[in-house]
Formats: structure tokens, sequence, C-alpha cells
């Protein structure tokens, strides 16, 4: 559960809404940086899609008023281009360990983890 909550908190520090994070966390399952580490560039586009239209439909909050369907198609999540970007999803794996190029500043991928 703790590297759940603070896969969470490094994909926001990524530029990912909390909403997304969880998303991303939670119902997608990349809840650790080695998950993370083995996504590729088309990978995490994939991902990024998936998040912004999953598919599926939700309760109307509505539903109760005349006309209006008991269930609406899934609105998904935004994810802005600054998370999507390349120079802030691309892992790399070095011998110090899982490494993660911010705007090409380096930056250890467990210093994101912590807060």
């Amino acid at each position: 559960m703790a590297d759940v909550v603070a896969m969470r908190a490094m994909f926001v520090r990524l530029g990912f809404s909390n909403q997304a994070a969880a998303a991303i966390a939670d119902e997608q399952g990349i809840d650790s940086v080695p998950e993370l580490a083995v996504l590729t560039d088309t990978d995490i586009e994939i991902l990024c899609k998936v998040v912004r239209r999953p598919g599926g439909t939700v309760p109307n909050p509505n539903a109760g008023n005349a006309g209006q369907p008991p269930m609406l198609p899934n609105p998904g999540i935004n994810v802005s281009l600054h998370a999507e970007n390349p120079s802030c999803k691309t892992i790399i794996i070095l011998g110090l360990g899982p490494m993660i190029i911010l705007g090409g500043l380096r930056k250890d991928a467990r210093s994101c983890l912590t807060t």
C-alpha cells in the first residue's frame, strides 16, 4: 500500500493530476518503479490514451431528472501534454539504479518517491 501511495505522489510530481495518478497506479497497476521502468514511450502513450478514454460508462449524476439516461459514457481523465512529454517520461536503468530524465535533468527515481 505504501508503494502505491508513493507511486501516485511520483506521478503527480511528473505532472499528472491526482486523479490521473490514481488511475495509473490503482486501475492500471503501474505501482512500482520497476514496472514503470520497462514501459517504452509507446507504452506510455497508450497508457495515457487509456486514462484519457477508458471506455465504458459511469452513473449519470442527473439520472433522476426527466429525460436523463441512467448512465453516461465515461469522460476519462485529462492528461496534460507536459505529463506525457517524452522529456518527462524517459526512464533509463543505470548501474546506479532507476533514473528519470526530467527536462534534461537526471533525477534518481527513488527521490521522486519521497515527500
